[in-house]
């Protein structure tokens, strides 16, 4: 089994994650009302601190267009 000081030496280390599927920490990503949303989670062993980022993108005049 790995320890986190197995993984990790330094207080100088970040985790970032962004679901392209639902997961445990994250929802995938998903579109509702013109709108393309997704999550992250940060986590910043520095300052100890665990944020959780849900963004909505929206295109021009509300359309997104994948190429």
């Amino acid at each position: 089994m790995l320890t986190m000081d197995m993984l990790v030496r330094s207080d100088d280390a970040a985790f970032l994650a962004c679901g392209v599927t639902d997961g445990e920490m994250v929802s995938g990503v998903s579109k509702t009302d013109g709108c393309i949303t997704t999550e992250s989670v940060v986590m910043n062993a520095a300052d100890k601190t665990v944020r959780f980022i849900k963004t909505c993108r929206r295109g021009e005049n509300g359309v997104i267009r994948f190429h």
